[in-house]
């Protein structure tokens, strides 16, 4: 059948909460039975997690399993064929251009010289993602605005990309190639797919979702989402308009999915 909707979504926060919540199981089967009911419906989730860390978490959630993942921030696209994944080369490719021959080693060690800057552990580091945290009671903005200024001095494109950890609160940097971020990615699957920005539906909750809430995908934010990320948003006038192209639920995670699943008529 042809797909006439995209359903994408970040996964920790989102589609699944911090802790252990014994209502999640109910919210899991209702996320099954929509995607089992629309086969016309595409499913994506699009994380900071690898590859192996986002099947890890789809098999602990009991999760329906997507149709793409879209790994390390977006900076990857899988497919799924059966109960094997193949990687998108042609984005890959995509990526190694943008990249422009700066390499994730070499970014880890000319960063690291900056203070309060740390090196994520190597589960965490990708070919087109690096990633640090931010030391606790530091300036965060005035630390990125430090390494930004780095990398043009070193004469890099490159993207930095802030969130917050979804268990300690702390403040990650994620350096990814020019211009790319979740979006990218979601872009690139609604291109595949035939399908207008206004097929697809973007689910979020953190300072990483930004990039692809800022395009012109309809936009689903549960009521856990970050506040920072919300206060941004209504800087874009999204949540404007009489029919907002943002729905902010009042209900968290997956429950907040699956409603602004049935307000944008997913259902």
């Amino acid at each position: 059948m042809t797909t006439r909707h995209l359903l994408a979504s970040d996964l920790d926060g989102t589609l699944f909460p911090s802790r252990p919540d014994p209502r999640h199981a109910r919210a899991v089967a209702r996320l099954h039975a929509l995607v089992g009911r629309r086969p016309d419906l595409a499913l994506a989730y699009v994380t900071g997690r690898n590859l192996a860390l986002s099947l890890q978490a789809v098999q602990q959630w009991r999760l329906p399993w997507p149709d793409f993942l879209c790994p390390d921030l977006g900076t990857a696209v899988y497919r799924r064929y059966g109960e094997r994944w193949r990687e998108d080369t042609r984005y890959r490719r995509r990526m190694e251009r943008a990249m422009g021959g700066v390499t994730g080693e070499h970014l880890l060690a000319v960063l690291a010289e900056i203070d309060g800057v740390k090196p994520q552990d190597p589960a965490h580091q990708s070919p087109f993602k690096t990633s640090f945290t931010l030391a606790p009671g530091q300036p965060g903005r005035r630390t990125v605005a430090w390494v930004e200024r780095t990398l043009r001095d070193l004469g890099y494109q490159l993207s930095c990309v802030t969130s917050r950890d979804l268990h300690s609160r702390q403040l990650l940097l994620d350096i990814l190639p020019a211009g790319v971020d979740k979006g990218t990615s979601v872009t690139y699957l609604q291109q595949c797919l035939g399908l207008t920005s206004a097929d697809v539906v973007y689910c979020g909750d953190s300072g990483n979702d930004l990039g692809a809430m800022r395009r012109s995908f309809r936009v689903v934010l549960p009521a856990n989402a970050d506040p920072e990320l919300r206060r941004r948003l209504r800087e874009t006038g999204c949540f404007d308009g009489t029919v907002p192209r943002c729905y902010l639920s009042p209900h968290p995670h997956l429950w907040g999915v699956l409603d602004g699943c049935r307000y944008f008529g997913i259902t």
